[in-house]
């Protein structure tokens, strides 16, 4: 689906964070698809208006977007004055979904809520935590139309502004040891990625490409860094691995979304590092779910879907802190507006085997952007106060309740002692099935 001046200024890069839903075919030119033509296409009208709104609007009531012009439309830079093919999902074209809702109950206690931001104008969003756990990175329009990021104490309402270009500044991702940030900005035209000192001072641009490249996140040992890239060739969001020393080092290891780096370090297969990233499947409903894919080297392996819905689109996944558990944002439409604006999204967690999932908000809020903080701590992005805020909520209920992950990642069948594998009795398989979450398919 292409960007055009009809939808000009209202084209939410922010927003592709923060909803990345429909579209399930984000990844993917349309003219490969599988589906049948007869597969109903959500107009860019209906697309761009999918921005989260205050609890109780309607669609008549709906206000100017807060993120409007984060992605505006290219026709006036583009060769031949072509457009974008970039919606606000992140996908080339947008396809309706008809989905139910979740209702499970909330898994933590609502006294371990809390508001962490407080934008009376704007949106706070992309929440990212110091190791420590004491400070929060993020990127805001609380000031002016475009965005900077910015730095607080959890505690605290006093807030540091890191990034103050005119252009947009958003997604920003911390390093290891904290001291540099990673961010996506379109302050030269095109949204690339560059970094700066987390105290703040002058950004090294690391993409410099016409292309949009978006998202990025450090490998353990910070000297790498992952992102995803708008293939002018292929159409479909690319992921792109970089040195971050010398950023001419790069290359592409797949296809996806939002990529994100285990924090742990040799989590994958054989002492591999991993990352975790959304994209859409190729037949059905088209809707997003949650990957796994392992690095090791330039080499990239065992891809691996970990997380999917029939009826939800599951979106930005993000890392625990030790590396065994995920949490990401399920998005039902069936609660939309006539426009096709989700009117809520739940914020969900389970071990990286598939068990222990569990539905951490469950409320009629739209939920979005989760990010693990200390001790089992989830921040994320809610509308709940009327206006886009980040808050915290305690997962150690969560946590605890879903146990240990049970699959061993660096399992190898060829090495496998097959003489001491158990067979499991009747009941033990019956357990074991009906604990497991059940998939779309």
């Amino acid at each position: 689906m292409l960007i055009t001046n009809t939808t000009r200024n209202t084209a939410l890069l922010a927003f592709i964070a923060a909803s990345g839903m429909a579209g399930c075919n984000y990844d993917h030119n349309t003219d490969w698809s599988t589906v049948e033509p007869t597969t109903e296409v959500i107009t860019v009208e209906q697309a761009n208006a999918t921005q989260p709104m205050s609890t109780g609007a309607n669609a008549s009531q709906e206000q100017e977007s807060i993120w409007d012009g984060l992605f505006s439309d290219s026709s006036e830079t583009e060769p031949n004055g072509a457009a974008s093919p970039v919606d606000v999902f992140g996908s080339v074209e947008g396809r309706s979904m008809i989905q139910g809702n979740p209702n499970a109950p909330a898994a933590y206690d609502p006294a371990d809520l809390l508001r962490v931001t407080f934008s009376d104008y704007g949106a706070d969003f992309d929440p990212v935590i110091s190791e420590n756990g004491e400070y929060v990175f993020f990127a805001s329009t609380r000031h002016r139309e475009t965005a900077d990021i910015y730095r607080k104490h959890v505690n605290s309402r006093v807030v540091t502004q890191i990034t103050s270009d005119p252009g947009h500044d958003v997604m920003p991702a911390l390093s290891p040891d904290g001291r540099t940030i990673a961010f996506a900005s379109n302050r030269q035209g095109s949204w690339n990625i560059y970094v700066i000192d987390s105290n703040g001072g002058q950004a090294r641009q690391i993409t410099q490409d016409s292309a949009n490249e978006l998202h990025p996140s450090f490998s353990p040992d910070g000297q790498k860094l992952i992102y995803c890239r708008l293939g002018p060739v292929s159409q479909r969001w690319e992921m792109w691995l970089a040195d971050v020393n010398n950023p001419m080092v790069k290359h592409q290891i797949g296809f996806g979304l939002f990529p994100e780096f285990s924090p742990k370090a040799g989590t994958g297969a054989n002492g591999s590092d991993r990352i975790i990233f959304q994209r859409a499947r190729e037949r059905g409903s088209r809707l997003f779910s949650v990957w796994s894919m392992d690095i090791q080297g330039d080499e990239a392996g065992y891809l691996t879907e970990l997380a999917s819905s029939a009826d939800h689109a599951l979106i930005n996944p993000t890392w625990s802190r030790d590396g065994k558990r995920i949490a990401f944002a399920s998005v039902p439409l069936s609660s939309t507006t006539a426009s096709g604006q989700p009117t809520r999204a739940d914020i969900w967690m389970m071990n990286i085997d598939g068990t222990g999932e569990t539905n951490l908000t469950a409320d009629d809020a739209v939920n979005l952007m989760p990010t693990w903080g200390k001790g089992n701590s989830v921040f994320f992005i809610s509308n709940r106060s009327g206006t886009d805020n980040i808050w915290s909520l305690g997962a150690n209920k969560a946590v605890i309740a879903a146990g240990e992950p049970f699959v061993d990642v660096n399992f190898d069948m060829r090495t496998a002692d097959t003489q001491n594998m158990k067979t499991p009795s009747k009941s033990e398989s019956d357990a074991s099935v009906a604990n497991f979450p059940v998939g779309d398919e």
